[in-house]
């Protein structure tokens, strides 16, 4: 799901009395186009295509410099290279023009490092830039050129099978989401205190009452498993397709950390609602899911236990900051139950998921498996290669990982 944010209403009006734009933020304005030809609605950012008519044409009326600054600019994004050197056109001041150009020009790799280094590092917005250069003066007719577009922030579905519909008949999405809010190490406020690193899409979230309305789009996910005249379950809002098996026999190897687990919470809640006449049906289903502490983000805790218990689910959770305990990652559990592991794949033909962070991780519990492999007797390392590799060209082995 694509979530759609709005920029708060404190920091708009914050933004618009740094730009000196008061006696303007509430003008109707409209959009006219330079080009000739009829442009359709394909040309226009996605955030405006939903203001426009069937010809393409932004309709009069629809926007206030204060609506854009709103729902539609970026402003408290970091900025991009391309925003200073838009940006040095709009002072007069030598001195800030020719560091603005250095951020958004150079190609001097010392440049590049303070560029880094003033944005990326600290996490410095578009807005907090605009206070250090007090000397930019922006037309507000040049807005949209120098402020990108609001980006849709995408999160998996955790919710399938039985889990997608209220008892209303509605369908219903359970998203997981780490809220940011954090304090900067390096940006400092005016009394000296750490500024906060805000997500501007789970900082919207997080203002939402009950009942509120958002902005979202509805993506197929990226989880599906061999082309064996595959079946979508459920709607086209789900999340999984699952290969049409009348007996759904293949096992499954889930592996998630964090809010990874979500996108494998729905496909099992979607494997048990298609096995709903089976005892015990996820007992050939494994899944490890790795987090900091039980007690912090264990998500569904008692949910997994009750499926252990009920339905066989075979969970193994690993715990990277408990106290006391010794520093456990998932990849550390997949070699643990190497002989569960190599059974589930080798044995039985199952598949593997893995989802979450994108970094050391999916090249661990790969890592990991090659071992499982490695080690059975008869096996060697490149045997062990090679059988991992075929789960990959088959399609058997699947990443989720951002």
């Amino acid at each position: 799901m694509t979530i759609y944010p709005k920029n708060l209403s404190g920091d708009v009006n914050a933004f618009v009395d740094l730009m000196d734009w008061r006696s303007i933020a509430d003008r109707r304005l409209q959009f006219a186009s330079q080009d000739p030809a009829p442009r359709s609605r394909a040309y226009l950012p996605p955030p405006l295509q939903q203001l426009t008519g069937p010809d393409g044409s932004v309709h009069p009326g629809r926007f206030t410099l204060r609506s854009l600054l709103t729902s539609h600019l970026d402003f408290m994004s970091i900025p991009r290279r391309s925003f200073f050197a838009t940006a040095a056109y709009f002072t007069d001041n030598e001195d800030e023009k020719a560091k603005l150009r250095t951020f958004g020009l150079s190609t001097d790799v010392d440049d590049l490092q303070d560029y880094y280094d003033y944005t990326t590092r600290p996490r410095r917005t578009i807005f907090e830039v605009m206070e250090d250069f007090r000397s930019l003066h922006v037309p507000w007719q040049y807005i949209t050129s120098l402020i990108p577009f609001i980006r849709g922030r995408q999160f998996s579905i955790a919710s399938g099978g039985q889990l997608k519909h209220e008892p209303s008949g509605a369908t219903l999405f359970d998203l997981i989401l780490a809220v940011v809010d954090s304090p900067s190490v390096i940006l400092k406020d005016k009394e000296g205190k750490p500024k906060r690193r805000y997500g501007v899409c789970t900082k919207y979230v997080t203002t939402l009452a009950p009942g509120s309305s958002l902005g979202v789009k509805i993506d197929r996910g990226f989880l599906h498993v061999p082309k064996r005249g595959a079946l979508t379950t459920g709607t086209p809002n789900s999340a999984v397709t699952i290969a049409r098996d009348p007996d759904l026999k293949p096992p499954v190897l889930m592996v998630g950390t964090g809010t990874g687990i979500a996108p494998l919470r729905s496909l099992i809640h979607e494997r048990l609602a298609l096995r709903t006449n089976m005892t015990c049906a996820l007992q050939s289903d494994i899944l490890f899911f790795g987090c900091r502490k039980e007690d912090a983000d264990y998500y569904f805790k008692d949910e997994w236990k009750t499926l252990a218990a009920e339905q066989g689910l075979a969970v193994f959770p690993a715990f990277s900051a408990e106290d006391n305990l010794k520093k456990t990652y998932v990849q550390h559990l997949v070699v643990q139950q190497a002989d569960l592991v190599f059974r589930t794949l080798h044995d039985e033909g199952g598949w593997v998921f893995v989802c979450g962070s994108s970094g050391n991780m999916p090249k661990g519990v790969r890592a990991a498996l090659v071992e499982v492999f490695e080690t059975r007797d008869g096996w060697d390392l490149e045997k062990a290669e090679a059988f991992v590799k075929a789960l990959e060209q088959d399609q058997r082995y699947k990443q989720e990982t951002w």
